[in-house]
């Protein structure tokens, strides 16, 4: 099976091979640009019934998870103005469905839904208290909260958000200026800054470091300041790519050269300080079959794949990482397992970044009658917590070791939505706020849940 993100591979692709064959200018076109989205659009409801991601676009979504931070104070708080911000929504109800301990905070039309489609992709502690990017209908979004409950959706007054096409932010992380978001511009790479979550603006780019035909899914603060990872296309296929900035501003771009002749595509989805160094997790392809895939780095600028095991990283079909954190036995990995019964959720553990297990596939827990696939995953003070989706919606996973993992049922009221997803996942000392979105009848608007965990 085909990972998604290679439908905007192929797309880019064909954008590129015409652009050669025609009158030899390689810049692929708005219009080129448009295809490529048709086919993103049209990709994830391909799949078979009942597996993750039905009638949703989980292919661009990217998790870093930072480290725990104290709760956000209201005095923390004082920067936040009702000019800056469209208004927030109002506390939640507070009742928590039995035998979970999350809730869905409730949906604000003004700050989480719109014209079109609202998810929110990452989230991160900073600004006010959590800062959390995704996308509003063909334009990025970026939404603040002072404690997770009640949130505000950034204004994009100077129009920073959005253009000719589609702009998307896919992860972020506290750097640079204060906080550094990363995401596609059509189809290239593009880096916005804050000084707070509330204004923002965008990185220019007069070398065409960030744009051509490459996407940025992870950002992580890092020696030699913010690390950002994600894919270069040609038409020979797409390379895996590190930027990296000193100051979210300026950067420089390397291609991460491809160690087996026979692989056509290889991505980088996330990115965090672990191992040796830096761990990026994502995925190749060779003749259509990915496999999940691990390279580190001591600096942020020499990096190394890890040698490909059959047994750990592949399989029958497709397996993809599409985040990781330190935890468990040293550092924590999840993905999906395209397998012959269907899709799978997967995890892999390893002590140091450099060798690697498989956690066995539980039926019951990451296969079973629902398709499943994890997209983020952070530690906390238990232990360790997954988010994703099943075919039926939202999913939660719990783990005290990285390697025994209980699905958290769906039946408990917070995660009742036919076609929801989480994307990602942070942390406090006392507080779990995970992010994605939920459909409502055809309605697709972004949505927050949290858990407290003080008690």
């Amino acid at each position: 099976m085909i990972h998604p993100r290679l439908a905007v591979c192929s797309a880019l692709l064909v954008a590129l091979s015409l652009a050669a064959c025609g009158d030899g200018d390689s810049t692929t076109s708005n219009g080129d640009l448009s295809d490529a989205e048709d086919v993103r659009s049209e990709q994830a409801p391909d799949r078979t019934e009942g597996e993750v991601g039905a009638e949703v676009e989980p292919d661009d979504r990217v998790v870093t998870t930072p480290p725990l931070a104290p709760e956000p104070s209201a005095a923390e708080a004082s920067t936040t103005t009702a000019s800056d911000t469209t208004e927030a929504t109002s506390p939640p109800d507070t009742t928590i469905a039995a035998g979970i301990g999350w809730e869905r905070v409730p949906s604000d039309d003004e700050v989480f839904d719109g014209e079109g489609r609202q998810s929110i992709n990452a989230v991160t502690i900073g600004g006010p208290g959590f800062v959390a990017v995704g996308v509003d209908d063909t334009a990025g979004a970026a939404w603040t909260s002072i404690d997770g409950l009640a949130w505000s959706r950034s204004r994009d007054d100077a129009g920073v958000f959005s253009g000719e096409s589609r702009h998307e932010l896919n992860s972020i992380a506290a750097g640079g200026p204060g906080l550094v978001a990363v995401g596609i511009d059509g189809i290239g790479g593009a880096v916005w800054t804050s000084p707070d979550g509330e204004t923002w603006s965008r990185a220019s780019d007069p070398g065409l470091v960030l744009g051509g035909s490459q996407e940025i899914h992870g950002i992580v603060a890092a020696d030699p300041g913010l690390v950002a990872v994600g894919s270069a296309f040609d038409i020979a296929g797409s390379n895996a790519t590190i930027w990296t900035s000193p100051d979210g501003t300026n950067w420089t771009r390397q291609l991460i050269p491809k160690t087996d002749p026979a692989e056509v595509h290889a991505t980088m989805n996330a990115v965090i300080v672990g191992g040796p160094g830096l761990i990026a997790v994502g995925f190749i392809s060779t003749g259509g079959d990915e496999d999940a895939a691990v390279w580190t780095s001591p600096d942020g600028v020499t990096w190394t794949r890890v040698p490909h095991d059959e047994a750990v990283f592949g399989g029958p079909d497709g397996q993809t990482m599409e985040a990781v954190t330190v935890g468990g036995p040293g550092l924590v990995a999840v993905g999906q397992d395209y397998n012959g019964d269907g899709v799978g959720a997967a995890v892999w553990t390893s002590p140091d970044g450099l060798a690697w297990t498989k956690v066995p596939s539980n039926q019951d827990t990451f296969g079973g009658s629902q398709a499943r696939g994890m997209w983020g995953v952070i530690a906390d003070g238990s232990g360790l917590v997954a988010v994703g989706a099943v075919s039926s919606g939202s999913a939660i996973w719990t783990s005290p070791d990285g390697s025994v993992w209980t699905w958290v049922p769906q039946n408990q009221g917070a995660f009742d939505k036919d076609g929801g997803v989480i994307h990602g996942i942070t942390a406090t000392a006392s507080r779990l706020v995970a992010v994605g979105q939920d459909y409502s009848s055809s309605d697709a608007y972004a949505t927050v849940w949290v858990k407290d965990t003080s008690g």
